[in-house]
């Protein structure tokens, strides 16, 4: 007899991930399809920012400022690898009343977080190095407070890899055609992206957490019974060489009231945004215009001592996110939608969209508490859990690094650092046995070598030079053409999958 899941999730970006790893972590079965690779749409195409929901201070929404701060630090604690604090610098014109109100708020929400992580806010003068030569002559001084980043595209791979560790089947390039009830479970028909094969998954509930897709697959997908009600909002980020010799970043307010970020990406370079507006249209084909790209060049120069000018762009990303559709325009609620259709003897369907990056986790956990309620199933576990490579201590990073150069002196600083900061503690099974570079096998570029290439074949489901190059890591900001395409041939010839990669999937 065909196996039934007790759950069947719908899309691998952070949510379908999040919702997979908690539901295998309380004893439930999960199988999880993804039609392109994981993390492929709207997760890589973030701000990236892990906040404390500093923003949220102008409308009173205490409860939701509280989770934010609390969420970020569970989520540093997490995955210190990946999770980086960072110290943000927000300027102001007018010294006494912007300085006055500026420092009320953050003052009331350094309070309100009970912060142990990160350092508090602070006020600084027109003379600090973040002030002085960097922005323009009127700028009277800044708050300066504390958040973190994350590469948004990793975090979605370690809870997928977490997931399977935990017994969940996660398996990208798969997608699913048509999803039908069949008295109190689900049908799922699916068909492979690579052999075109199709054969069918049973489930108990079905979670639709496919992102911008959300009414797609319910209009016509799924088998739900009553209309989404769904707003898509554009995001567009561009990357310029890095403007600022130091290691802070800017939030910058616009003309239009709403707040543009400027961090350290890469080492050598800056990503800026979020432009945001309404989408319509294919969130498969998105892609940022020059548009939004000069109202974040624009917005750069507004405060900048030297303007920024778009034929500095290096790269740029769009990505759509879907929200609640209340009839409003303006900021949309962040924390996230989840929408239960069920009735009596009907296999429940949970649509979860929306959300941020920052309360992904308790957003899973608030999903599977409905897919577990009078069901055989453990507790809420994940607010205290480490995620792969992250079991270290918060600042332990550097420490991590000197331990992987200790051990294999030959890969030098750089790619230490790297390592480290990309794997955590699961570096070392990358180089585990190598005594010289040359054992780590062909060098691709960008010090990509090809035990890690494996390693990220093997363990972190990577198909292609994309999957490698842009979200597994960020060194195709670093390849060139050639070295892109030798690679893809690499992957070619190791065929589906790869040597020793690990079975996905149970059907």
């Amino acid at each position: 007899m065909a196996q039934v899941y007790d759950l069947a999730v719908i899309g691998g970006g952070i949510t379908g991930c999040s919702i997979a790893r908690d539901a295998a972590g309380r004893g439930l079965s999960v199988f999880l399809c993804e039609q392109g690779d994981l993390a492929e749409a709207g997760s890589s195409t973030t701000t990236s920012l892990v906040d404390g929901g500093f923003r949220r201070r102008d409308r009173f929404a205490l409860g939701a400022l509280r989770e934010g701060v609390r969420e970020r630090e569970r989520l540093l604690a997490a995955a210190p690898h990946i999770v980086r604090p960072l110290r943000f610098v927000l300027p102001f014109r007018n010294r006494m009343a912007q300085k006055t109100l500026f420092r009320a708020g953050f003052l009331a929400h350094d309070r309100l977080a009970g912060r142990r992580l990160l350092p508090p806010t602070r006020l600084i003068d027109r003379l600090d190095p973040a002030i002085d030569g960097a922005l323009q002559d009127d700028i009277a001084g800044a708050v300066e407070y504390s958040d973190c980043r994350v590469d948004v595209s990793r975090l979605v791979i370690l809870n997928a890899m977490d997931a399977r560790t935990r017994g969940a089947s996660i398996n990208p390039r798969l997608r699913c055609v048509i999803a039908e009830r069949e008295g109190r479970v689900w049908r799922l028909s699916l068909e492979s992206s690579d052999s075109g094969e199709r054969f069918a998954v049973m489930a108990r509930v079905l979670v639709n957490a496919t992102g911008p897709w959300t009414a797609d697959m319910l209009n016509h997908v799924i088998d739900a019974s009553r209309p989404p009600r769904i707003r898509m909002v554009k995001s567009t980020q561009i990357v310029l060489p890095r403007l600022f010799d130091h290691d802070r970043a800017y939030a910058f307010r616009t003309s239009d009231r709403r707040m543009i970020f400027a961090m350290p990406y890469a080492g050598d370079y800056t990503l800026v945004g979020s432009a945001d507006e309404d989408f319509h249209g294919d969130p498969g084909d998105v892609a940022a215009d020059i548009a939004e790209s000069a109202y974040l060049t624009t917005t750069l120069s507004a405060y900048l001592r030297r303007p920024v000018f778009e034929d500095q762009i290096v790269w740029s990303r769009a990505g759509v996110r879907a929200i609640r559709d209340d009839g409003r325009a303006g900021e949309p609620d962040r924390d996230g939608t989840i929408e239960v259709e069920d009735g009596e003897g009907r296999a429940p369907l949970i649509s979860v969209y929306g959300g941020r990056i920052t309360t992904g986790r308790r957003l899973a956990e608030r999903t599977v508490d409905r897919v577990a309620a009078g069901r055989p199933a453990g507790k809420a576990w994940t607010s205290g859990a480490a995620l792969p490579g992250g079991a270290f201590e918060v600042g332990g990073l550097p420490s991590l690094e000197r331990a992987l150069r200790a051990g294999y002196p030959f890969i030098g600083e750089r790619l230490a650092a790297r390592l480290a900061g990309t794997y955590g503690t699961l570096a070392q099974s990358i180089v585990s046995g190598a005594r010289s570079m040359a054992d780590l096998g062909r060098a691709f570029g960008g010090n990509l070598t090809e035990a890690e290439a494996r390693y990220l074949v093997r363990e972190e489901w990577a198909r292609t030079a994309d999957d490698i190059l842009w979200r597994r890591s960020k060194l195709g900001m670093v390849f060139s053409f050639a070295e892109t395409q030798a690679l893809e041939a690499w992957l070619v010839e190791q065929g589906p999958g790869g040597p020793g990669a690990k079975k996905t999937h149970t059907w």
